[in-house]
């Protein structure tokens, strides 16, 4: 019987995902505050004290491979909207499947 809790579970399940899917240690960091909620790219380069471009360059690098996707949200303020980034289904199946490959080695 495991002695981990639910939450310690689903780190080591997440961990063993992204050794899975070969993520940079950045794109992990991102992955993670992502799971919370969705994030503007300012608020993930104060997260991360990561420069702009890299932050920007890493989520393109999500986007593509269908991790991660940007919607646009308005406020209630004159001017553009804020573009936020959010985990997609495809992680979510990408976690699944891995923990089912990773329960089938044991």
């Amino acid at each position: 019987m495991s002695n981990f809790t639910p939450q310690q579970q689903r780190q080591e399940q997440h961990n063993a995902v992204i050794e899975e899917l070969m993520f940079s240690p950045l794109e992990n960091q991102l992955i993670g505050l992502l799971e919370s909620g969705p994030f503007t790219r300012d608020a993930l380069v104060e997260k991360t004290n990561e420069p702009r471009t890299t932050i920007f360059d890493n989520l393109i690098r999500l986007e593509e491979m269908g991790i991660v996707k940007r919607f646009s949200g308005h406020t209630n303020t004159v001017g553009r909207p804020h573009v936020y980034f959010t985990l997609t289904g495809r992680y979510e199946d990408a976690i699944r499947e891995a923990s089912g490959l990773n329960s089938n080695k044991n």
